[in-house]
């Protein structure tokens, strides 16, 4: 019986025990469920705080309770909740950096942490954990996790009970901290959420803010630029510029200074605000300021603008007078076209600090507008003058044409002027008379209507014309075209044919005619009788010479030494004579156009050798040392197309010139090369004689021309002066040309160019050919 008494007072004693347990469990579950509703329709972390410090107690017999959180932009652990339970009362604890200490442990290793025992300081030290809270007795404390990641711990402890804290109160502080962890999260997120929304509605007041302000940046500057539009003149657009950006800005003064391109100095063109105080403010009307003077200076020199709070402490503010007081906070823009500075806009206001960096980009924006107009007027104005000037210059040229045209009517000779495509636009009353032909029927026409009349349409004239309209860059500088025509009527007819041009630009042709009928007539009956004289001359002359020789050689008897040398002196002047009429008489025939040349090949190194042994003849026969030079390609056997004798009497007269003109001892050298370019053959004569003087050299040509003041040695030698003007002759007539390098003292060069036809050396035993 009283086992079973036991037995039924055991299972008694272990149902209430179970029974206390079973409602134990339930009023936490009751406290943990209304816990956390309360920590999810909290909203910050301060009414999270509260729940816990509210509701924790009721689930332990915690002393003290703590909410750690960590602070990742700061590095370190807060304390949000650190609350003694029995008083009621918060701890004032610091926040601590992550280390070896309880709640550093917790958050390191995101695990719960219990530490109780009566040896509670050598667990610590076991676990390598330096305290925060020497006084506890027993310590628990458990991770509070948002997700994966830990954002702090929740921790109790008890400072009089080693073993207060089980497993179970783990379990419940587990339970709470995951919930706790979430709340967290979400009022983070909420917080978060509703900053975003405020700085979202502040963003979109600031940009409607901005819009506004820029809505009336854009309203003033359209009106500036309208207004600006209206007015060409530029004070009074200034003044209009100026007075509306003051009004823009709230400006009290304000000043536009422009760049004065003479003196580089800025002047003041426009001004607002009191005149009796303004007209004073950095100077008056006619002072100017240097380019990197005053708070002007600044800006130009630093090519930007820039706001100034108050002048008054600025160094970069001129004091000129007891008026630049005044102002206090002022604003330049700087007016710039193009990369180039026009000007400084300069604003004024009496109150420090008035303006700011919208409004200075304001200000720019009407600089910019303010630039274009200054630019549209300076234009207008230069296009004003510029047509002042024109129309003077117009009716200047227009007097200047009239009185061109009265002096081209009144001239002698005809003039014909033509345009780089041909066309005529002068033709003169001479040029009517002369060619026969009506100004209205010729002007504005080809001038081949002109070149094709009387036989002209095959002259070099009109071939040349075609030429430089063809290729109006071809002719050198300074050339011209001279040539007789021939009228169907008899009439001769000069025609001097010039390029008109301006710097590389063809402008067309002028062409000069003159009736030189008469003349031509005149040089004939002169030619006929110059050749009647000398063919008189030559047969008495061709006696004197013969009976000299007999004399010379004995044939009527002995002669004494002085007879003899009066016999020479008759035959060398004889001789002389002689060629002086062979000279008339081909100039005779040349005027008279009777000299027929036999047109055939000529070998090229085959007269330049016959050159060399004429001269070294001479040079044996008067007994004067000279050193002869051949230099011509080996390469090409050159052929020159023209009359051989007429070549030949050609090279023959330089040939002699380069030996009677060259002292004893000097050098000849007779040279020919090809030109690709032109198809011709550059022959030359050089020598090392006297050279010919510069003040000399455009007559060399000259018929009679000897220059016998210029060298002793020219005195010295016979000759006639018609030799190089036959030479020149012979020369156009193979359609060729004659020039001549020369230097006193040193030497001369002649060069003569003639049509010309290449033949290549073939090796031996193979045949050549000429084009």
């Amino acid at each position: 019986l009283a086992r079973t008494l036991a037995s039924q007072a055991a299972i008694s004693i272990e149902n209430a025990r179970l029974q206390t347990e079973t409602r134990r469990t339930v009023e936490e579950l009751y406290i943990i469920n209304d816990m956390s509703a309360a920590l999810s329709s909290a909203v910050n972390l301060e009414e999270l705080l509260e729940v816990v410090d509210l509701q924790l107690p009721n689930l332990t017999d915690a002393q003290v309770i703590y909410v750690a959180l960590v602070d990742a932009n700061e590095g370190e652990i807060r304390f949000p909740l650190a609350m003694s339970v029995q008083d009621d009362t918060p701890l004032d604890l610091s926040p601590i950096p992550p280390g070896g200490d309880e709640f550093s442990t917790i958050i390191k290793q995101q695990s719960p942490l219990l530490l109780a025992g009566e040896n509670l300081e050598q667990v610590r030290r076991s676990l390598g954990i330096e305290t925060v809270v020497p006084e506890a007795a027993c310590f628990l404390g458990v991770p509070l996790f948002a997700g994966d990641e830990v954002v702090g711990a929740l921790a109790v402890r008890d400072d009089d009970d080693p073993m207060a804290f089980s497993h179970n109160d783990q379990r419940i502080l587990t339970t709470v901290g995951s919930q706790l962890g979430v709340a967290i999260q979400s009022t983070r997120l909420f917080q978060h959420t509703l900053q975003l929304a405020e700085e979202l509605d502040q963003r979109v007041r600031e940009r409607t803010a901005e819009l506004e302000t820029e809505r009336q940046h854009i309203s003033t500057l359209y009106r500036i630029t309208v207004e600006l539009a209206t007015s060409l003149d530029m004070d009074r657009l200034l003044a209009r510029a100026l007075e509306m950006v003051a009004e823009a800005v709230g400006a009290d003064h304000g000043s536009i200074l422009a760049v004065d391109p003479i003196s580089d100095r800025l002047r003041f063109r426009a001004r607002l605000g009191d005149d009796d105080e303004l007209d004073s403010i950095q100077g008056d009307e006619d002072h100017t300021l240097r380019m990197d003077e005053g708070l002007a200076g600044w800006a130009v020199q630093n090519r930007r603008g820039v706001v100034v709070e108050d002048v008054q402490n600025d160094p970069r503010w001129l004091r000129l007078n007891q008026a630049d007081e005044l102002p206090r906070a002022a604003m330049v823009a700087l007016i710039e076209a193009n990369m180039d500075i026009l000007g400084v806009i300069m604003l004024y206001s009496e109150r420090p600090g008035a303006f700011n960096d919208d409004q200075l980009r304001l200000v720019m924006a009407a600089a910019n507008q303010i630039a274009n107009a200054m630019n549209n007027a300076e234009l207008y104005s230069l296009i004003r003058d510029q047509a002042e000037r024109l129309g003077g210059m117009l009716r200047q040229e227009q007097v200047e044409a009239t009185k061109n045209a009265a002096i081209l009517d009144s001239v002698a000779d005809g003039v014909m002027v033509a345009d780089a495509e041909g066309h005529v636009i002068v033709f003169n009353t001479t040029a009517e008379r002369i060619l026969g032909l009506p100004a209205d029927r010729v002007l504005h026409e080809s001038t081949s209507v002109i070149t094709g009349l009387y036989g002209a349409g095959k002259s070099r004239w009109a071939e040349t014309i075609e030429e430089w309209m063809a290729n109006p860059t071809d002719f050198a500088p300074g050339q011209y075209l001279e040539e007789r025509v021939t009228l169907d009527d008899g009439r001769v007819i000069s025609v001097r044919l010039s390029p008109v041009h301006m710097g590389d630009q063809f402008l067309g042709t002028v062409s000069i005619f003159r009736d030189i009928t008469r003349d031509v007539e005149v040089d004939r009956l002169k030619s006929e009788f110059v050749a009647t004289v000398s063919h008189e001359l030559r047969t008495p002359m061709t006696s004197i010479k013969g009976y000299a020789d007999l004399l010379l050689l004995g044939a009527a008897g002995a002669i004494t030494e002085q007879q003899q040398r009066f016999l020479e002196t008759i035959k060398q002047n004889a001789d002389r004579l002689s060629i002086l009429v062979n000279d008339l008489l081909n100039i005779s025939r040349i005027d008279q156009g009777r000299m027929e040349l036999k047109f055939g090949w000529v070998d090229v190194e085959d007269l330049l050798n016959a050159m060399a042994v004429h001269i070294r003849g001479r040079s044996e026969d008067e007994r004067r040392s000279m050193n002869i030079q051949l230099d011509v390609p080996e390469d090409q056997r050159l052929s020159i197309w023209g009359d051989y004798d007429k070549v030949a009497q050609v090279f023959t007269n330089l040939a002699d010139n380069a030996f009677n003109y060259t002292p004893e001892g000097g050098e000849i050298t007779f040279g020919a090369v090809f030109d690709e370019d032109d198809q011709t053959v550059i022959l030359s004569v050089a020598d090392t004689g006297i050279g010919i003087p510069p003040e000399v050299s455009d007559r060399v040509f000259e018929r009679f021309f000897r220059g016998d003041e210029t060298h002793e040695l020219v005195m010295d030698t016979p000759g006639t002066g018609l030799g190089l003007a036959i030479v020149k002759e012979y020369v156009e007539m193979h359609q060729g040309m004659i020039w001549f390098e020369s230097e006193e003292g040193k030497g001369t060069t002649f060069y003569v160019q003639l049509p010309a036809s290449p033949v290549v050396v073939q090796p031996a035993g193979e045949a050549t050919s000429s084009a």
